[in-house]
């Protein structure tokens, strides 16, 4: 009986925080929405990441890179068009999967990507993107970006890496 009791709280428990979850999104994506018409980008855009780290879902990352575009961020712009893409969280209406697809082609060649290879467990932090681990291929605005990185084994190290439009790749092999 106990633990029929313990397993309904932990569902009742789950279903609540999945609700908030779901309501701090909706939050934000009216909080990003206000911003956008006001035509404060940057706040847009921040407002539709927050609500897609809350609920992920194709149609905030396509506002999300919308409103970086306004901002004047492209790297932000594909990097967020990339996930409206990925489709591996939802499918994107067939007009916007056009109109995404069409601004990535248009921001791409604008911008470039560092390319780290390294064993799995590498965490790499570089500009706005924050602990990704390796593989990975970031978009970064052309210029130099000051790497960090943290091995598996707890070990951290930096470097400097100019970023050109195209790819720049770093070895974890090679610098580790």
């Amino acid at each position: 009986m106990w633990a029929a009791c313990a397993i309904l709280a932990c569902v009742a428990l789950t279903a609540s925080t999945v609700q908030g979850q779901r309501d701090a999104a909706s939050e934000l994506f009216r909080a990003g929405q206000a911003a956008f018409e006001a035509g404060d980008y940057g706040a847009s855009a921040r407002a539709f990441e927050e609500a897609y780290r809350a609920e992920p879902s194709s149609a905030t990352a396509y506002n999300a890179a919308l409103a970086w575009e306004r901002a004047s961020e492209p790297a932000r712009a594909v990097d967020a068009l990339e996930r409206t893409l990925a489709g591996d969280v939802d499918v994107l209406e067939a007009a916007m999967r056009t109109d995404a697809e069409a601004l990535l082609a248009r921001l791409r060649p604008t911008i470039g990507y560092l390319v780290v290879d390294g064993p799995p467990g590498v965490s790499v932090d570089v500009s706005f993107h924050r602990t990704r681990v390796t593989p990975v291929r970031l978009a970064l605005r052309p210029g130099r970006h000051l790497v960090r990185w943290r091995g598996a084994d707890g070990r951290a190290d930096e470097r400097f890496v100019e970023i050109v439009r195209g790819a720049v790749r770093l070895d974890f092999g090679a610098v580790g």
